[in-house]
């Protein structure tokens, strides 16, 4: 099981582990299970709160300033194709398809996905990174083992 911990400093100003808790992911997304690591608000001040808003991965919803980290596995044989209470789709011409007002980048922790563009596939391996500027795309996994990403959602201002 997956634990997120949070550093802090003590009264002495020495560093501590200011939280540890269990992530239990979130698995209303029919293709995958979503694990959220970490969520900041805007204008978060550092050293921050302990606490780590405990909220869905709403990507649609990341206002400039937010920064939200999650983890999720898009399931051997699966396409993503149902965005569950995290994303809504609505593409219905192309099932899966979608696009975020977020900077969002996507690391392959273990396994293999594809990700769809409107012009092309792309084939990612373990440890590919992808940068999305909010584009539209979509995952699909047709390989026997599960894949395994952990995502880092940048709130951003839409270009004028």
């Amino acid at each position: 099981m997956a634990h997120r911990i949070i550093s802090t400093h003590d009264a002495q100003g020495w560093s501590r582990v200011g939280s540890r808790e269990e992530l239990v992911a979130d698995t209303s997304i029919a293709t995958s299970g979503v694990l959220n690591l970490w969520r900041t608000l805007p204008n978060t001040k550092i050293p921050g709160p302990v606490d780590a808003p405990d909220l869905l991965p709403d990507m649609g919803n990341v206002l400039p300033g937010e920064v939200l980290v999650f983890k999720w596995t898009v399931n051997a044989n699966t396409a993503a194709t149902e965005g569950g209470d995290v994303l809504e789709f609505t593409d219905t011409a192309r099932p899966g398809f979608h696009s975020t007002a977020t900077i969002d980048v996507h690391t392959v922790l273990s396994g293999r996905v594809v990700y769809r563009l409107d012009a092309e596939d792309v084939e990612l391996d373990t440890g590919d990174i992808v940068i999305i500027r909010g584009q539209s795309h979509a995952w699909a996994n047709p390989w026997e083992d599960d894949a395994i990403i952990m995502v880092t959602v940048i709130g951003a201002a839409a270009e004028e």
